[in-house]
């Protein structure tokens, strides 16, 4: 990453730092200098030339005459002109101040660099934990679910469950993490608590769960304690309101409490309590049932006002309740499996039955054309030896009426079928639905075989539809086209 000793080394004789300012945005960096050198334009393109990786900064020179600015990644030959005029000017030379402002981007997705690593520990300490809860997720709104802090000093290790220290983008690159959806994750939590005072939170307890802190200030180590007990409290209790100074808890189970803690300074005393219980929600399993068990014990531990201290053994009653809850609805899961699996095979019985419906229809209008023409054949049999004489012009218009009935009931027929396939679909989609309240979606989607057996249901009664329609319409149109042959053999005989 660039320096801004390296990039005032390329400009200037001489230089010295007068002061610096850094946060997770940018980086303030002042100095005094002298002598500028001639070939500062060459000096600066090479060093700049020689990062694959680097954050584009603005450096102002300040004389007793003005100011000018460098703008990184613009043309800035003006400046350069100026630098120079400002070299060969005796009465400016030696009185010169710069101001060097690096405004930080992501690297490689994930990556930011620090510049002066202490400097920006201070910024963060001196951040109320709103505001660096706030920092934090506005991080993850730009990028992705990990976070990665690059300076090249060695023996900054720290490291969060989502937050890295690094030496270098190759050595960030060494250690990739998986992907972990903050939004999809703040979704399931969104639907059991609601939290104000911070906006677009994507920030989560674990990214404050300091699992190395080398490096690390104990100032700092202390807020990110406060942080991550802020953010779990924030998920166990149903309503949360943060502000600079306190956050305010409302929590709704057997007994309902309201209860308010300082955040100047935050006691974190029950932190690994509340810390177990929030990771053992988002563990697995339904989020509202755990929820709402945790709430429930939770009521029963909690000692007496103004601060409602929770009990050390709080976690273990919520994991052996938990344990029984399991047990008494294990019966009740395995009926709902086996109450699934009847729907299923109703679902293929009604499928069958609409499919038996369509063909009913079509063999009854089979038979009633079959049994027209049966019977004016007979007829003129019994009268006369001549069939071909049956087909009168009044027995050719009966004929054709018959079969223009049919085919008008062959079209209610396959718009019943329609009609039935389509109800068939709705209730099974609300048969679903219905599940989805007492099991998880991947589960139902087990019990259901991926929808294949309805799937199997669809594609038999549109083939059986297509048969049979096809074999109607063969058997209309061939009795159309005999009973016209046969009319017009008894015209010209």
């Amino acid at each position: 990453m660039i320096e801004a000793i390296g990039i005032l080394e390329c400009l200037f004789a001489e230089h010295t730092k007068s002061s610096s300012a850094e946060n997770l945005n940018d980086y303030t960096f002042k100095a005094n200098v002298k002598g500028i050198k001639p070939n500062a334009e060459g000096n600066l393109g090479k060093y700049l030339g020689g990062f694959t990786h680097k954050d584009f900064f603005n450096l102002t020179l300040v004389t007793s005459e003005g100011q000018f600015t460098y703008q990184g990644g613009k043309n800035n030959s003006i400046f350069y002109q100026k630098l120079q005029e400002t070299r060969i000017d005796p009465d400016l030379v030696d009185q010169l101040s710069i101001v060097l402002i690096i405004q930080k981007e992501a690297h490689d997705r994930n990556a930011y660099f620090v510049y002066e690593p202490a400097t920006l520990f201070q910024e963060l300490i001196g951040l109320k934990n709103v505001q660096l809860i706030q920092a934090i997720s506005e991080l993850f709104n730009q990028n992705e679910s990990y976070l990665y802090f690059i300076n090249s000093n060695t023996d900054l290790l720290y490291e969060t469950r989502t937050i890295f220290a690094a030496s270098s983008i190759e050595a960030k690159k060494q250690r990739e993490t998986g992907d972990l959806d903050r939004a999809k994750i703040w979704e399931r939590l969104k639907t059991v608590c609601h939290v104000s005072g911070i906006n677009n939170c994507l920030a989560l307890p674990e990214d404050f769960d300091l699992i190395n802190e080398g490096g690390i200030p104990d100032t700092l180590k202390v807020k990110f304690s406060e942080c991550k007990f802020m953010l779990a409290l924030a998920v166990i209790f149903d309503l949360t309101e943060i502000s600079n100074d306190a956050v305010k808890l409302k929590l709704s189970g057997y007994k309902v409490f309201e209860l308010e803690r300082s955040l100047t300074p935050m006691d974190t005393a029950e932190l690994s309590n509340y810390y177990n219980i929030y990771n053992w929600i988002i563990a697995g399993g339904s989020i509202q049932d755990k929820t709402g068990l945790a709430r429930n014990l939770i009521s029963l531990n909690l000692g007496d006002g103004p601060s409602y201290p929770l009990s050390p053994s709080a976690y273990k009653s919520i994991l052996s309740g938990y344990k029984v809850y399991e047990r008494q609805n294990i019966k009740q899961y395995i009926e709902l499996r086996n109450k699934m699996s009847d729907q299923i095979i109703s679902f293929n019985e009604k499928a069958t039955k609409i499919v038996d419906g369509f063909a009913g229809s079509f063999q009854k209008s089979t038979l009633a054309v079959v049994s027209l023409y049966a019977t004016l054949i007979i007829g003129k049999v019994l009268s006369s030896s001549n069939v071909i004489g049956a087909f009168s012009l009044g027995a050719t218009i009966l004929s054709y009426v018959f079969l223009i009935i049919s085919l008008v009931y062959f079209f209610m027929s396959r718009k019943e079928v329609h009609g039935d396939k389509k109800r068939l679909c709705d209730a099974y989609i609300r048969m679903k639905a219905r599940n989805e309240d007492l099991l998880e979606k991947e589960d139902i989607k087990l019990i259901l075989s991926d929808d294949a057996d309805h799937k199997a249901d669809l594609a038999y009664m549109d083939e059986k539809v297509k048969w049979f329609t096809t074999l109607w319409v063969i058997l209309l149109s061939l009795f159309a086209v005999v009973t016209m042959i046969l009319y017009v053999i008894n015209v010209n005989s």
